[in-house]
């Protein structure tokens, strides 16, 4: 299976090839080839600059446009869009993020004493939540929770009880002193500009967001952004690394396709280790 990649128009494009696609005169898009992580794919280029997202609906209809036409001359592709316009479909990184996290929160911690140390999960996406969970949860002496409710997470948080005797605390704010107290903040995306000073001093706070507003309003804590993923090829979206593997292996697509199981996360943990520069296993 082949991938393709969408990005916005570039001024430097020839601008009447640009007015005859948005007009309808123009039907056809070129696809160029790529290869990325050994798998080959194509970029496209939409007919419409970044600043004319705007108007969101016309750009969405010239969007279905270009995906139609991508699946009449490739057929079934994995494929990526500009973060406006994922609801859309294709793929959103944000499996991909989340095995990340699991990866970068082993390096930051694989030298501290975890005994005094307390993490905080804050998530809406289950699948997400699960995941990192089960990813940083062995050696914990402290692990809260805000998450929408969930069987499945309650049923983790017996089981994790169960394994390890770690009780995993669930909350229901941000303001709640037990998360005000984390010392590692793992965020799967929620927006918490509103909330940014419920962060402790000095914590490491990590998010599935480019979160550029808290990065300048709370220096005095240490943020890691995973919208971007940081691979031995360069530094591409999280959405474009999702987009790759899913094309390339059969392990990653299906764990990304599917409800959360921990086999398939393993699966895919080994996928994506292989083309990070941390190492997740």
């Amino acid at each position: 299976m082949k991938y393709v990649l969408a990005e916005y128009a570039s001024k430097k494009e020839n601008p009447l090839k640009r007015l005859l696609r948005k007009t309808g005169m123009y039907n056809k898009y070129e696809l160029n080839d790529i290869k990325i992580f050994g798998t080959e794919g194509y970029s496209v280029t939409l007919p419409f600059l970044q600043e004319e997202i705007e108007d969101l609906d016309l750009c969405i209809r010239q969007t279905e446009k270009v995906l139609k036409y991508i699946k009449k001359k490739c057929g079934d592709v994995e494929y990526c869009l500009p973060c406006e316009l994922r609801g859309i479909g294709g793929r959103n990184g944000m499996d991909t993020s989340a095995l990340a996290a699991c990866g970068v929160f082993r390096a930051i911690t694989e030298k501290m004493d975890m005994k005094y140390i307390k993490v905080a999960l804050i998530g809406r996406d289950t699948k997400a939540v699960l995941t990192v969970l089960d990813g940083i949860y062995d050696g914990l002496n402290s692990l809260s929770v805000l998450a929408e409710t969930d069987a499945a997470i309650e049923a983790k948080a017996r089981e994790v009880y169960s394994e390890t005797g770690l009780d995993v605390i669930f909350i229901t704010g941000l303001k709640n002193p037990v998360f005000m107290e984390a010392d590692i903040v793992i965020n799967c995306g929620v927006d918490i500009t509103g909330s940014i000073n419920a962060i402790k001093k000095g914590a490491t706070y990590i998010t599935f967001k480019p979160d550029t507003y808290i990065k300048e309003e709370r220096n005095d804590i240490n943020t890691i952004s995973l919208d971007e993923i940081k691979t031995r090829e360069g530094v591409f979206k999280a959405a474009v690394v999702e987009a790759v593997l899913c094309a390339g292996n059969y392990g990653y697509r299906n764990f990304v396709s599917s409800r959360y199981y921990k086999d398939k996360a393993k699966r895919a943990e080994d996928a994506l280790k292989d083309v990070l520069l941390i190492d997740i296993c």
